[in-house]
């Protein structure tokens, strides 16, 4: 038990790290994925899918750059900063928030769309003998 929190926890564990490329490339797909999904989203023109995948090119955007900053500091082994705790607490926030962006498509999403689109049906000037 000793040895896990030792690992998990080393201020500086050192420039050896074998999963420099698999953070890059995670890095580099945030960073095209929120470009990508700033514009598909300003295009879209259901209200219900910009309110709730409105922030997401903003949130790739932060997970990015988190990551990216953290594999500099163990590129550049920064005390603190390089620790394995960092990144894999960093990478736990991103499949969290990943699950909860899939459950919102498949669950709230539909609902609001559906609701959405009612209400676009309704009139909106009616006369009275239809209220």
């Amino acid at each position: 038990m000793n040895d896990i929190l030792k690992y998990l926890f080393s201020p500086a564990p050192g420039v050896k790290f074998s999963f420099y490329t698999i953070f890059l490339v995670l890095f580099l797909i945030l960073l095209t994925g929120a470009l990508i999904s700033r514009f598909l989203i300003k295009k879209h023109k259901n209200p219900a899918f910009k309110k709730n995948f409105g922030t997401v090119p903003l949130n790739l955007l932060y997970f990015a750059a988190i990551i990216g900053f953290l594999v500099f500091s163990r590129y550049e082994n920064i005390a603190f900063f390089s620790m394995r705790f960092m990144l894999y607490f960093t990478l736990l926030i991103f499949v969290y928030w990943t699950g909860k962006q899939v459950y919102t498509f498949f669950k709230k999403y539909k609902k609001e769309s559906k609701e959405i689109a009612a209400k676009m049906n309704i009139p909106k000037y009616t006369t009275k003998k239809h209220r």
